[in-house]
């Protein structure tokens, strides 16, 4: 239970506004994405076995752009009825960091509140930062980039299930996006 009211949490605060004085949330929009991820924490009847995190692993690109994999693992975890899996690889170019994050939830009620951002339309910015929600390679994903501290986190929704999480540090718009650009997400929603 802690760990769905932190989830909760996190997709709230994900959805709010950074600051007071900027524009405030859609409250109906809100309260629409609460009762679906409540509805489908309450529905199991998607959930399906995760796949071994080895096959996510295998789906790690071993460059983006000139910048190398340095390092790639992975883990099957159980907690409180849910499974997930997962393979993360990290690469580097010069003083630029890059992780990618492959995330399997099996479908699970975790999916459905982690991924509430899927279900909304959002378009951030600020003088050096933005937030938005678009499509890459025909998949829901949600953006942000802050140019003042070169850093940058991509989230893409795959076949309902995956999470694709990709972090960027000490580097531009263009390394977040060939990252994302570098993975067969295709590839990644035929996994079963």
């Amino acid at each position: 239970m802690k760990i769905k009211l932190l989830a909760i949490l996190s997709t709230l605060a994900l959805l709010a506004p950074a600051t007071y004085a900027q524009q405030q949330p859609d409250m109906s929009a809100l309260m629409g994405a609460m009762g679906a991820m409540f509805g489908a924490a309450a529905n199991q009847t998607g959930t399906v076995e995760v796949v071994n995190f080895r096959d996510l692993k295998a789906l790690l690109p071993d460059s983006i752009g000139s910048a190398k994999r340095k390092s790639a693992g992975g883990e099957k975890n159980s907690v409180m009825g849910f499974t997930i899996s997962q393979a993360e690889g990290t690469y580097e170019s010069g003083s630029a960091q890059t992780s990618i994050k492959f995330i399997d939830y099996g479908g699970t009620a975790i999916m459905g509140l982690l991924g509430a951002w899927a279900m909304t339309d959002v378009d951030r910015e600020t003088d050096t930062s933005y937030e938005r929600t678009t499509k890459i390679k025909g998949f829901k994903a949600l953006e942000k980039f802050d140019s003042s501290s070169k850093s940058g986190e991509t989230q893409i929704l795959v076949a309902n299930r995956f999470m694709v999480e990709i972090e960027v540090n000490d580097g531009t718009e263009k390394d977040m996006q060939a990252a994302a650009n570098a993975i067969d997400l295709k590839k990644l929603s035929e996994l079963k």
